[in-house]
């Protein structure tokens, strides 16, 4: 406690009060002051914490010297951190929720910079000539993707507080419609946002799920979609509509939940799937009938998105394993296990017959033929690797993890040359003989 002994004390007037009644008012008043000092230096650390958690996320980010590296082609600055990257038609795109930057991809010269989104905007997509990006609300804008002019804007079906707020979980446009899925399904033309068709209530799944926001769909090129309906167990289906009027072609009851997109192969298409304990893997049906073809099942919690590469089906699974299935018929080709720790795997990239993929903070290098460790290197500071890409023209592997960017010979797997960004560094992209990078507020094109 804080005293302080005087002899006189003067109120507010100039007036003298008594000894104790002065001890008692200096002791009130350093009190508040206390408080008030507590409560600024809270206010303090608040604002700080914000602004570290901010900067670290890439806001605030101050324009850094331009790369000088040689192997750089090309760099051009973005106002805010790009949470999206989209090549297309010979150009580079950028989407940071609230702005959306159109680069030409050969020169790096900015074609134009037009303000959509916001602070839930998600989605970036070129097709056809349009550029489609989610808004809040579950909408979707068409920007003109020569000149970024605004086209046509529309709302997907939603039904509750949280979609009001988002943008569509899943957006997707081919063969002139797009395809926005929130607690509902809207199909839309990609040339005039006019409505084709909707599943937008729960009436509109009568014939499939009794849950609205548990309705999925994926289309794939030609006149199908597919999708997935229902919540688990014998309540969850396969389904394919028709792409032009919706109109159900197919329904096959499946027992383990699809986990992800599904692929199309010659006749087939193939889903991945998962309880989420101990039975997961791919299974595939008759595009035409929902008939089932073949399954292949592994004893795991979960497994990567699959990718079919070179008539190869490929998948990293939760037990550390890299799968190699024949997605004709489902039998396996080989599998290699890589690591014992569960964690997560970059989408595979193939080489002159060779297969590298990240998992955890490892790239791995495979045989194509035999599934045989070839190589491997690890972070140094045991970070996840984020993103792989392999340049066409300079045959160099690009890695990204944190705040750093390695190469690699992908040829001979030597170690070529690095970059160090000090705020962020998105997944590499690698299309028109370039990689394409957007890190410290610059989009960069590579060799």
């Amino acid at each position: 406690m804080f005293y302080l002994s005087v002899n006189r004390c003067l109120d507010g007037d100039g007036e003298r009060i008594k000894r104790g009644q002065c001890i008692v008012k200096l002791r009130l008043d350093w009190l508040i002051r206390r408080r008030l000092i507590y409560v600024a230096g809270l206010i303090v650390i608040v604002v700080a914490a914000s602004l570290v958690i901010l900067h670290e996320n890439g806001f605030f980010v101050p324009n850094p010297p331009p790369p000088t590296l040689a192997h750089v082609v090309w760099q051009n600055t973005l106002e805010h951190s790009a949470y999206e990257l989209a090549v297309g038609d010979g150009r580079v795109f950028t989407f940071d929720s609230d702005l959306v930057n159109a680069f030409d991809a050969e020169s790096g010269r900015l074609l134009w910079r037009v303000e959509q989104g916001n602070y839930f905007g998600r989605g970036l997509i070129v097709s056809g000539g349009g550029v489609y990006v989610g808004h809040s609300g579950a909408k979707v804008v068409c920007l003109d993707e020569v000149t970024g002019t605004f086209q046509w804007i529309f709302q997907a079906p939603y039904n509750s507080g949280l979609f009001a707020k988002r943008a569509p979980a899943y957006l997707a446009v081919v063969d002139g419609r797009v395809f926005a899925v929130g607690d509902g399904l809207a199909v839309h033309s990609a040339y005039t946002g006019q409505l084709l068709w909707e599943y937008a209530d729960r009436s509109g799944y009568a014939n499939l799920t009794d849950k609205p926001n548990e309705v999925n769909v994926w289309p794939l090129e030609g006149d199908r979609v597919y999708g997935t309906a229902g919540y688990g167990g014998s309540g969850a289906f396969l389904c394919s509509f028709d792409a032009y009027n919706g109109t159900i072609l197919w329904r096959t009851p499946v027992y383990l939940w699809p986990s992800g997109e599904p692929l199309a192969y010659q006749e087939h298409v193939i889903f991945p799937h998962g309880n989420g304990r101990d039975q997961t893997g791919v299974f595939s049906f008759d595009s035409s009938s929902g008939e089932h073809v073949w399954s292949f099942n592994i004893n795991e919690t979960s497994i990567q998105q699959p990718v079919i590469k070179n008539d190869l089906l490929l998948f990293g699974a939760s037990d550390g394993r890299f799968y190699n299935v024949n997605p004709e018929n489902g039998t396996l080709n080989w599998n290699t296990t890589l690591d014992s720790r569960e964690g997560k795997w970059t989408e595979p990239q193939i080489f002159n017959n060779q297969i590298f993929v990240g998992y955890q903070d490892t790239i791995y290098n495979l045989d194509a033929n035999t599934g045989q460790l070839l190589w491997n290197w690890s972070t140094p500071n045991s970070k996840p690797i984020t993103g792989l890409a392999i340049s066409s023209l300079s045959n160099l592997l690009y890695a990204t993890w944190e705040q750093n960017l390695q190469t690699f010979s992908a040829a001979d797997c030597s170690p070529q040359w690095s970059q160090y960004f000090e705020h962020y560094v998105r997944a590499p992209i690698a299309a028109y003989n370039k990689v394409y990078i957007a890190g410290d507020g610059y989009m960069i094109a590579y060799e």
